[in-house]
């Protein structure tokens, strides 16, 4: 399924779509899927398929765009109650709602709930969107950010083996999603353990190891997404030469604060 675009005559739409759930989603699901989800990334211009016997989520999307300058997309935006997140993995994207945001490598934006916006540029932007989920009352909002990793606070922990920079969050009240940028060292491993109330998925940007996920074994890979459902054993064990660096989405939000008891924060170095 790829997203809309408005075009020029000339202009050729350069996006790919990875797909997990159903558009138009009415609000939260009730029943967690009993297995992961792993899409690994396709190729510009191609749908990548869901896993093969694998069930889909209803409550999570994770699309790929490769914009070029000549073409205007028209995320999807969120709705009851859901969340929309843009994250810029390479070049440079522009945001056009009400007013303008540019956005670099490592910027995110959090959409406007219920209100198309006009996404340009030339280089990669990974969309995340949760479909309604949050535990209270939701309230309209604009567009939100840039928030970078160029500028925020990351949560060193694990003696600094890992360091988290958090984008969006709630505030004293949980989001449908909520989006983090991870990066630990090469040999940096995570014990099993849940997470009772909230998914997790990944967008994998580099590093290689086995994830566990329930009784599934799942290789991490960049370009591969990765679905936990809540209340499913998971852990990480690290393999290869190369740093691990993901983007993680709870939803809803709320996991995410276990990293700020951890170390003194620092300031994060990139994207």
């Amino acid at each position: 399924m790829t997203l809309p675009c408005l075009r020029t005559e000339r202009a050729k739409m350069l996006c790919t779509t990875l797909v997990m759930g159903a558009l138009g989603c009415a609000g939260p699901s009730t029943q967690a899927p009993s297995r992961s989800e792993t899409t690994p990334a396709a190729k510009v211009g191609e749908a990548q398929p869901a896993a093969e016997g694998t069930p889909i989520p209803d409550r999570i999307e994770v699309t790929i765009l490769r914009l070029t300058p000549s073409v205007l997309h028209s995320p999807p935006f969120a709705q009851h109650c859901g969340e929309t997140f843009l994250y810029v993995t390479a070049g440079k994207a522009s945001v056009t709602g009400t007013d303008r945001v540019d956005l670099a490598v490592g910027d995110a934006v959090r959409l406007p709930r219920d209100t198309g916006v006009i996404l340009g540029g030339d280089g990669t932007v990974v969309v995340f969107r949760v479909h309604g989920s949050t535990p209270g009352p939701c309230h309209e909002h604009g567009l939100e950010g840039p928030r970078s990793t160029s500028n925020a606070v990351e949560h060193r922990n694990a003696g600094g083996k890992l360091r988290v920079t958090i984008l969006f969050e709630g505030d004293g009240q949980p989001l449908a999603g909520g989006l983090s940028v991870l990066r630990a060292d090469r040999d940096f491993a995570v014990p099993e353990h849940t997470h009772e109330a909230s998914d997790e998925t990944l967008y994998i940007l580099g590093g290689e190891g086995t994830m566990r996920v329930g009784t599934a074994e799942i290789a991490v890979a960049p370009g591969r997404v990765i679905h936990v459902p809540r209340g499913t054993v998971h852990d990480l064990r690290p393999r290869g030469t190369q740093p691990l660096h993901a983007l993680q989405v709870y939803s809803p939000s709320g996991p995410e604060q276990r990293f700020k008891n951890e170390d003194t924060p620092s300031r994060s170095v990139g994207p």
